[in-house]
């Protein structure tokens, strides 16, 4: 493993994949609660993706966020927040992985949300 970094809501692996001819950033993310929290962490991402980005990124996990009302069954959505979490995904050029045979990654009562994602940049 070259490296490792673990930030409060995220931890990311650099290394050599593939008999060592495949070097590529993978990167869980685990929600952050706030609005604020997220827009730290959104820099701090693209940050990291602006580091590496000579070698393709991974990136998948619970973002708590979501990018339009088709994504939450109450069709709510929080504008601001979207519009954030969609600048960072353009501005780190990442291309979101569909989901296969599911609209929701979220369930707690009657309400279902799509917060899990996956995402690469190549």
């Amino acid at each position: 493993m070259d490296s490792v970094e673990f930030v409060g809501s995220w931890i990311s692996l650099f290394d050599s994949f593939v008999d060592d001819t495949f070097n590529c950033v993978i990167t869980r993310f685990y929600r952050a609660g706030s609005r604020t929290e997220r827009a730290v962490s959104w820099m701090k991402l693209t940050e990291l993706r602006h580091a590496f980005l000579d070698h393709p990124c991974f990136l998948m996990g619970d973002f708590n966020e979501t990018l339009s009302n088709a994504d939450r069954s109450s069709r709510l959505l929080d504008r601001r927040g979207a519009s954030e979490f969609e600048a960072f995904i353009d501005g780190c050029d990442l291309v979101e992985y569909p989901l296969v045979n599911h609209r929701f990654t979220w369930f707690r009562g009657g309400f279902m949300s799509r917060l899990d994602r996956a995402f690469a940049h190549t």
